[in-house]
């Protein structure tokens, strides 16, 4: 079969691979469609550890081609997308329903092989089946909206709540939209691109440009003064840290949920006084990715917008990958197509 393999930094092998045969409790998926996001970025670039040389990719859809002999609850040719996490399942991390933070987790593309080649097994219990109804386009954002949907929780109280999203990108721009979903009303999203601040306005939310507005001003503005409840950082800038307190209210609640990579300062003393929660939101769980993909069916959420390119699964063999990592670079969410 075809897979595309991370051999190193900057350099995507596109190349014949043997083609898995499932467990006994797995399902063998003919992968249709693979979306590119940050962390795979990341990773072709060399700011995340990849190890050895793998098959990258990790947010996807298809369908099912062949089940091994203790799996059931699929039909071959059923539309199915994956959650992308494996965990041991016996620890108390795992035991709370709380996989995510296990200490033997495996990520697609990272740690086990993933999803940009034509067949991959999964367990069964990670497998979840798509209405014929769906795209397998729209299923293959179900990870991403369940990272967003993670993030939410990790808020808390939802209710009355003004929320400012930093970051405009595809996991800023899903979080407003689940916010929205939970019954959030008022929902600022700030980003310094234009074309991703009209989308936040298109999808129906106050949408901020820092290049061009004040934020500090703008975002007190839409909050009667008191600025927001909820803050989510999903830009993964060290830059918006100076936004961090001048824009949250008394009580309020800042969710991390970019990858900060450089230290950034906190004022805790102005915490104190505000009485703040800082929270980080990691991953997700099963449950985060069933709501995902339930709110997907349901049409709670556009995702359909957040696909912005797509290429042929060919055209990662162009210069090593780089040109398509540099079309995913400038994109919301670049699909490669199987």
């Amino acid at each position: 079969m075809r897979a595309a393999i991370l051999v190193g930094p900057g350099e995507i092998q596109l190349c014949e691979a043997p083609e898995p045969h499932p467990a006994s409790h797995e399902v063998k998926i003919a992968v249709s469609h693979v979306g590119i996001c940050g962390s795979d970025l990341a990773r072709f670039e060399g700011r995340l550890p990849k190890g050895e040389p793998i098959v990258f990719g990790h947010e996807f859809s298809g369908r099912v081609y062949e089940l091994g002999s203790a799996t059931q609850a699929f039909m071959p040719g059923q539309p199915v997308t994956v959650a992308p996490l494996l965990n041991c399942g016996h620890c108390a991390y795992c035991l709370r329903g709380q996989g995510y933070l296990c200490a033997e987790r495996r990520r697609f593309g990272a740690d086990v092989p993933g999803a940009l080649s034509d067949f991959v097994c999964v367990p069964a219990e990670r497998v979840f089946e798509l209405p014929k109804s769906l795209s397998l386009e729209q299923g293959a954002l179900a990870e991403p909206l369940a990272v967003a949907l993670h993030a939410v929780h990790q808020a808390g109280d939802l209710s009355g709540a003004v929320i400012a999203v930093l970051g405009g990108g595809a996991i800023g721009l899903l979080i407003a939209q689940a916010a929205h979903a939970l019954g959030v009303k008022t929902i600022m999203v700030i980003d310094i691109i234009s074309e991703r601040v009209e989308l936040a306005q298109n999808l129906g939310f106050i949408g901020i440009n820092a290049c061009t507005t004040n934020v500090i001003h703008s975002v007190l503005q839409h909050s009667q003064q008191n600025g927001v409840d909820l803050l989510f950082e999903a830009s993964g800038s060290s830059d918006v840290a100076q936004y961090f307190l001048p824009l949250l209210a008394k009580l309020g609640t800042i969710v991390v949920v970019g990858r900060i990579e450089d230290p950034v300062p906190i004022d805790l003393d102005r915490m104190l006084h505000k009485e703040a929660r800082l929270v980080a939101s990691r991953y997700f769980s099963i449950p985060d990715f069933q709501q995902a993909v339930n709110m997907i069916v349901d049409g709670d959420i556009a995702v359909n917008c957040m696909i912005q390119k797509r290429i042929p699964f060919s055209y990662l063999s162009e210069d090593q990958g780089r040109s398509a990592m540099s079309v995913a670079r400038k994109s919301m969410r670049l699909i490669v197509d199987l």
